[in-house]
């Protein structure tokens, strides 16, 4: 829908399998500033996050930032506003509408779908691939990717005790989540938090899992659960992602950025590239786009190297503490974070210590981890 928001020059079709927009909550919904004001969210934001712990076997980093870094979101909502820009801009929504089959044509694409129950035909000039978990269009069109595929799983509870308003921790841990980590974040002022976990599957008893380690980790006294739910989460990189008038974007391509996980960072930067495609130089546009996805494909080294590391580091072992203050973090570009910090270390803003504690936990949490 961002990507439809952003063409200004063709009519558009959006096809949603779904019967509503915005009614399948999946996303964890933390994004960084920069990235709330190119997808228009600013209006829904109810959380601002400028202090973060970030926790792994050998080391802990504590790092306080003078303005807000990252921002939470309320996505569904956020759906549901870009489908009435759509609608106001006069570009249709068909929901409840499934593509089932897609066929090259002299004319562009003719598309098979069933809108409603009823079985329908289109033809498009251009298409934009963004079939989400399925790659079944994306392979018949010659697109490529490379994609590992894990599992998401957040909890929203509330807290009787509250906890830093605007902190979010985070620990990577192959013991705990498997080619991922386990996190938790302040909601509505620090009186309610999202605990989660992303881990290659399966999560056995997720529910049970998330509440263990909201207690057991980041010390939460919860009194209420809320709402929990979850999704595919994926590792990767786009490879290739345009062809004859057809560009894909998303999660069936794995434009993510590989260490958390996250696809909004990478779609609010394609989108309006994409439409610049659909709607003027496509040459141009497609450099822009292939620049993009060699970033991806960094994040999708450095994590790869991370999780290799980790798997190496015994299960006990003291940690090295860091506090870091900065003036300035962007959350979605983690390299520059990383060397940012680097940077600092020695630095006056920076205290470095040996922590007395030893980094240790079970491996219950995650049937795969055993």
């Amino acid at each position: 829908m961002l990507t439809a928001k952003c063409v200004r020059e063709n009519d558009v079709i959006v096809f949603e399998a779904l019967p509503s927009i915005g009614m399948r909550k999946h996303c964890a919904g933390i994004i960084s500033v920069s990235t709330s004001k190119l997808i228009n969210a600013e209006t829904f934001i109810d959380e601002r996050y400028d202090y973060a712990t970030i926790r792994m076997p050998l080391v802990s980093i504590e790092i306080s930032v003078k303005r807000p870094f990252a921002v939470h979101i309320d996505r569904c909502t956020h759906e549901k506003f870009l489908a009435k820009c759509l609608e106001d801009d006069g570009k249709r929504v068909l929901v409840k509408s499934r593509v089932v089959n897609v066929k090259r044509v002299s004319k562009g694409y003719e598309l098979l779908a069933r809108v409603d129950g009823v079985a329908k035909r289109f033809i498009v000039d251009k298409l934009v691939l963004a079939e989400g978990f399925s790659q079944r269009f994306l392979r018949k069109l010659g697109l490529q990717c490379v994609r590992e595929t894990l599992v998401g799983a957040q909890v929203v509870v509330e807290l009787g005790k509250r906890m830093r308003e605007g902190s979010m921790s985070i620990v990577f841990d192959e013991n705990l989540a498997r080619n991922g980590f386990v996190w938790c974040a302040s909601l509505s002022g620090g009186r309610k938090a999202l605990v989660g976990i992303v881990a290659k599957p399966p999560i056995e008893k997720p529910l049970a899992a998330l509440l263990a380690m909201a207690k057991e980790l980041f010390h939460l006294d919860i009194v209420k659960v809320h709402d929990m739910f979850g999704g595919h989460v994926f590792a990767g990189y786009p490879v290739t992602v345009v062809r004859r008038n057809v560009v894909a974007v998303g999660d069936c391509v794995a434009m993510v950025k590989s260490v958390s996980g996250g696809g909004l960072y990478a779609i609010s930067r394609v989108a309006p590239i994409v439409a610049y495609m659909l709607d003027g130089d496509e040459g141009k546009g497609a450099g822009e786009l292939y620049r993009l996805c060699g970033e991806l494909r960094e994040y999708y080294i450095l994590a790869k190297a991370l999780h290799k590391a980790l798997k190496l580091v015994p299960r006990r072992s003291e940690a090295l503490s860091i506090e870091v203050t900065l003036d300035y973090l962007d959350y979605d570009r983690y390299l520059r974070a990383l060397y940012a910090m680097m940077k600092t270390i020695g630095a006056e803003g920076v205290r470095i210590r040996w922590s007395a504690e030893v980094f240790t936990h079970e491996a219950k949490y995650v049937g795969e981890s055993h």
